[in-house]
């Protein structure tokens, strides 16, 4: 018994325990790393195929979930001239434009969005909880089913061996620290301070890689081949357009930048027309605020008074029709 805390181990100074405690982490971190993937049978499956009619909403929600899928719309909106982005000091602001092309060209999935612009938002509103995210969904589960069932999100059962995993990795570590706590108690040391914080440190780092990315590695290399595909439309969309409807004739009716922005995010619209449109994104991922607006400001066209059931004066919908039964009446007959 008396070997149990009187041996190398437990009569190894502080000093070089942690420095041989530390580096059994280190190991184990980077060996945690290398086996991660393995653990993600997706991988070993073929990847799916460049689909010859790319839905850029899909797409984008696919790359960067609820998110991209709400940027793409907002875009798609604003370069079909139904919505408007001003900036007002340090925040950007989205509401209806004043000229109202008609709703009847739009998806299902882009009348729905455009309702809840009937009234002012700052651009940090479109990430909140509820919303607009809460208006499309019915359609980010339809994309979200497509992709679990051609496994490019990762499975639930790769999450959980990994997390369980990277605890049991964890865990060993903890039972020679712990071990070693003990021992020095019973010798009589009591500076443990580094020892301790060095398990905490471990236990973070542990549960942070127990965690696994969004998409499987089938759905990384998916995402990586679309990217690959349509490069040319990262450089240029409108020049690259007439490339791929040589291949891809269904491209004619999809348009490019959208679909670029779906393959690539907002970063691609830099150089071609919509830096503003990044730039406003940009600023509401690093300052997104609760607030909401009851009306659209006179420089964004249509305007709705708050407590009011009718716009305000001078506004009006294209194609002849006057806005009414309030903000979220809609306009264009919608």
């Amino acid at each position: 018994m008396d070997f149990l805390f009187d041996n190398p181990l437990t009569n190894m100074s502080g000093p070089l325990f942690l420095i041989i405690y530390g580096l059994i982490m280190l190991f184990s971190v980077i060996f945690l790393i290398l086996f991660k993937s393995n653990l993600d049978w997706t991988s070993k499956l073929p990847a799916p195929l460049i689909p010859t009619n790319p839905d850029p909403f899909e797409i984008a929600y696919l790359r960067g979930g609820e998110n991209e899928f709400a940027r793409a719309l907002v875009f798609a909106l604003t370069q079909k001239g139904f919505l408007n982005i001003t900036t007002e000091g340090k925040e950007s602001y989205i509401c209806l434009a004043q000229n109202q092309p008609n709703w009847t060209t739009l998806s299902q999935i882009e009348r729905n969005a455009l309702v809840w612009f009937q009234t002012k938002r700052k651009t940090s509103e479109v990430f909140e909880p509820y919303g607009i995210k809460e208006i499309i969904k019915p359609f980010s589960l339809i994309f979200e089913q497509n992709a679990i069932q051609n496994n490019l999100l990762t499975p639930e059962d790769v999450k959980t061996k990994t997390k369980r995993f990277s605890y049991l990795i964890f865990g060993a570590i903890a039972l020679l620290g712990g071990y070693k706590l003990i021992a020095a108690i019973i010798h009589g040391h009591f500076n443990l301070l580094f020892l301790v914080g060095f398990t905490v440190i471990g236990f973070l780092i542990f549960r942070y890689l127990g965690k696994t990315k969004r998409l499987s590695q089938l759905g990384k290399q998916y995402v990586e081949s679309l990217q690959n595909a349509f490069e040319r439309l990262r450089e240029n969309p409108k020049i690259a357009k007439e490339y791929y409807s040589q291949s891809m004739p269904v491209l004619n009716s999809v348009d490019p930048l959208l679909l670029a922005m779906g393959i690539y995010g907002t970063g691609v619209l830099v150089g071609n027309g919509y830096s503003d449109f990044e730039t406003a994104f940009g600023k509401a991922n690093k300052n997104n605020q609760d607030s909401s607006y009851s009306g659209c400001s006179s420089g964004c066209g249509v305007s709705c008074d708050s407590g009011s059931s009718s716009c305000s004066s001078g506004s009006s919908c294209s194609g002849g029709s006057s806005c009414g039964g309030g903000c979220g009446g809609g306009c264009g007959g919608s």
